[in-house]
């Protein structure tokens, strides 16, 4: 009997003194000082007139100018100065199949918006010569 008094004695004393610890004032805090805003920097909400997003390039038709299918847009290679530098075009092959990935200049080629067709002033035997795109990140 002895023994159970001074255990519930021991633990009615411990959890007093952790609650005696927790009970401790702390000083007011001071008045908050005014907060100052900065307005945000404004973010593009829309293109700029005359720009296009790349997603809207990919898999465009590409047109020479006799108005003939020549291949269509694969890729869109931007250099480190964030400007578009080339655009990959797949010519040749059929569903895939032996196609031919050439890089061309992006001064070379003429967006139609209206339309969602690129043209080139090349035709599919020059840019069958042309040597192969090949990717730099893949091995051989």
């Amino acid at each position: 009997m002895l023994k159970s008094l001074l255990l519930s004695a021991a633990v009615t004393a411990s959890l007093a003194t952790g609650a005696f610890a927790q009970s401790t004032t702390t000083a007011p805090a001071s008045p908050m000082a005014p907060m100052t805003t900065t307005p945000a920097t404004p973010t593009a909400t829309s293109p700029t007139m005359g720009a296009i997003r790349g997603s809207t390039l990919i898999n465009m038709d590409v047109k020479n100018s006799a108005d003939e299918k020549i291949g269509d847009i694969n890729d869109v290679i931007v250099g480190a100065d964030g400007k578009v530098e080339q655009v990959v075009i797949s010519i040749g092959g059929f569903l895939g199949v032996g196609t031919r990935n050439v890089a061309v200049a992006w001064n070379e080629v003429k967006v139609d918006t209206n339309n969602d067709v690129a043209f080139v002033n090349l035709s599919k035997e020059q840019l069958k010569i042309d040597p192969e795109f090949k990717d730099r990140r893949t091995k051989p």
